[in-house]
This record gives structure tokens, C-alpha cells and sequence, in this order.
């Protein structure tokens, strides 16, 4: 029988922000000089560049591939991926839609730590102070990335929102697996990995290849730029993968294999398996596994309606620049890997997995 094809998806937390430091130290001090965009500080800038070493030095015996590389609006997120990237070989794709719960915002006032808080929406990078910043990113091709930023909450986004959000991109993700399912059949739609997985950043599926990002000024002034020239303004990246380890599982037989297909050894990858890399955020990590859990462990389809949110007692750890790692077949079933991966750093080197549920992650 032939070995399934699959997607698989590294979800990667961004390295230590100065935001992540402020919540070490307390509440009280994270509320008062909290930023809206944190950046890196110089232990998150470690972390990332001993990540895109992992990637490198794995990218020769990894049986899947990283063919793409994806990573949120947020400055942290897009400094951690531009590094991650430029040891990897990788360009980064920015994809606001996987952002932090919450939104880039303000506290209105010193309002302490009470449960509600007054906050203000701020608008984020720019698409001007972006490419400024990290001109290795490649910015959506929708222009969601203006010159007046990206974010247009007026105020903190809702968890309702934040999990909707989660739900979308868990069905864009979908998508691409079964693209990938579709080229891996005989006939007239079959192609190979490259060709089939397709940007899978929400409204720019319908390009159909791989690299088909527009170039960054076109997408900056919101200028529509044609399938074939997206592909050839994107540089070529290199593959890599985020470990060579894969839980070993047995290998399905009979019925029981079409029922789990994610049910097999490392020997049965096939060539239509291929992976992507996202940058993301602590809480957003969260909320899309909290997604799958209530879900059966079965991503969604586009037709599903969005899963009620799970229990708040249930909440997934991520340390920065962890790594979590999941499988996606083309009939929506899931094999997680693991969660929260950080073999790749030194133990003194490892920060932002607090064992409080509910910790700001941000």
C-alpha cells in the first residue's frame, strides 16, 4: 500500500520577547511597561539562531522536507523567523492571520491588574517599516500589510475572536493537505510536492503554486500581481526540517489503516510528504491544539462551523522558540508528533514555559 501523503506543520513559538521578561518578573510590571510590538531581546535573538541551526543541521536526514516558511506580523515573530530563515535558507512568508490572542494593543491607562482592563488597538508594523526591518520577509499578497500597518481592532481582541481566527487557519492548513492528497493521485491533477502545496497564508490558495507571493512593493501599494509572476519574483529556498524524529507508531494494516492513516512507521513516508514552518505565539499555539482537541483530534473542513471553545483548564505550555509538530492527511485526520520541542536549545538557554494555566504568553 502506498504511503499517504501528508502535510506536516512545525508550529514555532518566537524567541524571548521583552514582554515575556516583563511577565517573568511580575504582573504589575508587565501591565505598566508592557509594549504593544515587543521585539527580541538578545536571549530571544540565541534562541532563534540555535532553531535555524537545528533546521540546517537536520535539513540533510530529515525524512520530510520544509519546503515553506510562515511567521506572524508581530516584530517578534518576524525577527525570529528572519533568523530562522537565513540559517535555514528559507524567505519567511508573513501571515497575520497566525498572530497572538490579543491582538497588537495598549493599556489605556495604570489600571493595575484588574480583570478588566481599557485597552486601544494599535496598528503594527507597517508594510514601509517592515521590509525597512526584515527585508528578507515577503509580505501577503492581499495588501493586508499597509503603509498604516495591519492591525485594525480599536481595542484587544476577544478569546472568541482569537479562536475563530484559530478555526480559519486550521482550515486553510487543511486545504493544502488535501492539494497535496489530490497531486498525489494518478491522473491528469497529479504533480509533485513543489508543485502541488500551494501559499497556504487565507486568499492566496487560488494561485496554485509554490513561492506565490507578490513581490513586496506590488503587495505594499495593493496592486494585483498575476500567478506566474508572483512565482518568479519569489527567490528559491532551500529545505530543511525541524527534526528527524518521528513518534513511532507501527504500521497500520487492513481497515484499521484507512481509519488512521496517520498510523505509520518512518519507513512508510512517502514523496508526497512535504512540511512548513510557522512562527507563532504562546497563546495562539494554544488555541489552535485546544481547537483539535475539541474536534477529535480532526481538523476542520470549510464547511464545519467554528468548534465551541474548550474548557479553560485545558492549556497547552510552549517555551520560546519550542517546537510542536503535527501531521495532516487529506481526510482531515491528525498525527501530533510532539509539543513543545526544545531539545534544540541549552538547558540555561530555554525560557517563557510558565506551568501557571492562563500565563501571558504574549
Amino acid at each position: 500500500m502506498a504511503a499517504a501523503p501528508f502535510l506536516r506543520v512545525y508550529l514555532i513559538r518566537h524567541g524571548q520577547s521583552a514582554n515575556n521578561v516583563l511577565m517573568d518578573e511580575s504582573a504589575g510590571a508587565y501591565h505598566a511597561r508592557r509594549s504593544a510590538d515587543s521585539p527580541l531581546t538578545p536571549l530571544g535573538e540565541e534562541q532563534a539562531a540555535a532553531t535555524g541551526a537545528h533546521l540546517r543541521t537536520h535539513a540533510a536526514t530529515a525524512p520530510v522536507p520544509i519546503r515553506q516558511l510562515y511567521c506572524s506580523a508581530m516584530v517578534r515573530a518576524v525577527h525570529t523567523a528572519s533568523i530562522i530563515g537565513a540559517a535555514a535558507g528559507l524567505a519567511p512568508r508573513v501571515w497575520p492571520q497566525v498572530g497572538e490572542v490579543g491582538g497588537v494593543f495598549e493599556f489605556l491607562a495604570d489600571t493595575g491588574v484588574a480583570a478588566a482592563l481599557a485597552t486601544r488597538g494599535v496598528p503594527g508594523l507597517s508594510s514601509t517599516a517592515l521590509a525597512a526591518a526584515f527585508p528578507t520577509a515577503i509580505l501577503p499578497p492581499d495588501a493586508s500589510i499597509t503603509p498604516a500597518g495591519w492591525y485594525t481592532g480599536r481595542m484587544r481582541e476577544t478569546e472568541a475572536a482569537a479562536a475563530a481566527r484559530a478555526h480559519a487557519v486550521a482550515v486553510d492548513l487543511a486545504a493544502a493537505a488535501v492539494r497535496l492528497t489530490t497531486a498525489a493521485a494518478p491522473g491528469p491533477h497529479h504533480a509533485t510536492p513543489d508543485a502541488a502545496l500551494p501559499d497556504v497564508r487565507a486568499r492566496v490558495r487560488a494561485a496554485a503554486v509554490l513561492d506565490g507571493a507578490a513581490p513586496r512593493d506590488a503587495a505594499a501599494a495593493g496592486t494585483p500581481v498575476p500567478p506566474a509572476a508572483a512565482a518568479a519574483a519569489t527567490p528559491t529556498a532551500a529545505t530543511s526540517d525541524a527534526s528527524d524524529t518521528l513518534v513511532s507508531e507501527g504500521e497500520a494494516t487492513g481497515s484499521d489503516a484507512g481509519r488512521h492513516p496517520g498510523r505509520s512507521a518512518k519507513s512508510s513516508i512517502g514523496p508526497h510528504a512535504v512540511a512548513i514552518a510557522v512562527v507563532t505565539h504562546g497563546d495562539f499555539i494554544d488555541t489552535l491544539l485546544r481547537t483539535l482537541a475539541v474536534g477529535g483530534h480532526r481538523f476542520p473542513r470549510a464547511a464545519d462551523a467554528p468548534p465551541p471553545t474548550p474548557p479553560a483548564a485545558l492549556y497547552y505550555g510552549t517555551a520560546n522558540c519550542g517546537i510542536t509538530a503535527f501531521d495532516l492527511f487529506g481526510n482531515g485526520a491528525l498525527r501530533i508528533l510532539h509539543i513543545n520541542d526544545v531539545s534544540h536549545l541549552p538547558p540555561d538557554r530555554v525560557s517563557g514555559c510558565s506551568a501557571a494555566v492562563g500565563a501571558a504568553t504574549v
